[in-house]
């Protein structure tokens, strides 16, 4: 059974990477963040309830919590990274442009700059010492997120650009899974509707259709990282929670 599609910033990603501490001010704050970026985003794209003041509201004070405390002063597991400030500023230069482009009611382009914000916040956990598992989950969203971005700005020439990183992504994904039969089928699934995607961009299909494909790859992607974590997790149960499928 496919998953169903939805547009997404990857909440679950987020809540993942701050599952080792996740009642930490960081963590929370971020989180939050994170939530209201995902409902802007959505009612940009789905076209409901504009002007978005409130949508809007939301991420400019999720945003002004989490800046005040980590601006430049980033959390204890981040300390050693020397860029969080450079990382900062650009995410909150990103605010700027979205903010700029609600009130100018551009509705489009500030859906397209929320895409790109989205994208960039698994950089933040750069600097925690994370595994090379979660650092993968980090690429493979950011590049899906990115594709996303380009196919709904209609730049088909610089999606075709992330064809062979997604591919590098999802034969990382391959190699971290389980060695079942049931695993190789559903990754054989996140690969057809990864050729159908830019096959359709190679024919320079309307967005809309491209774009569904998208979220449904996205889709199987994060059903391969449950089972890959699933396997770290319950070794013994991954296959179970494939035959749910």
């Amino acid at each position: 059974m496919a998953p169903q599609a939805g547009y997404t910033c990857d909440d679950a990603l987020v809540m993942l990477l701050t599952a080792q501490n996740p009642g930490s001010e960081f963590s929370k704050t971020i989180r939050g963040f994170t939530t209201n970026l995902t409902i802007l985003g959505t009612s940009l794209k789905n076209n409901t309830n504009p002007p978005y003041e409130k949508e809007l509201g939301d991420v400019m004070n999720s945003w002004l919590q989490f800046s005040s405390s980590y601006m430049t002063n980033p959390p204890e597991e981040a300390k050693n990274d020397v860029n969080w400030v450079k990382k900062m500023s650009a995410s909150a230069k990103l605010i700027g442009v979205i903010r700029k482009l609600v009130m100018q009611k551009e509705y489009m382009p500030a859906h397209d700059k929320v895409l790109e914000l989205s994208s960039t916040l698994g950089a933040f956990f750069e600097g925690f010492g994370i595994s090379d598992e979660k650092q993968m989950f980090i690429r493979a969203s950011a590049e899906l997120l990115d594709l996303q971005r380009f196919v709904i700005a209609n730049d088909y020439n610089s999606a075709k650009n992330l064809k062979q990183k997604i591919k590098a992504v999802l034969e990382d994904f391959r190699l971290a899974l389980p060695a079942e039969k049931s695993a190789q089928t559903a990754f054989d699934k996140a690969l057809s509707v990864y050729e159908i995607v830019f096959e359709k961009i190679e024919k320079n299909e309307p967005v809309k259709t491209v774009d569904e494909n998208i979220q449904e790859l996205q889709l199987y992607v994060e059903q391969l990282r449950s089972l890959i974590l699933m396997q770290e997790w319950f070794p013994k149960t991954s296959k179970i929670i494939l035959e749910e499928k």
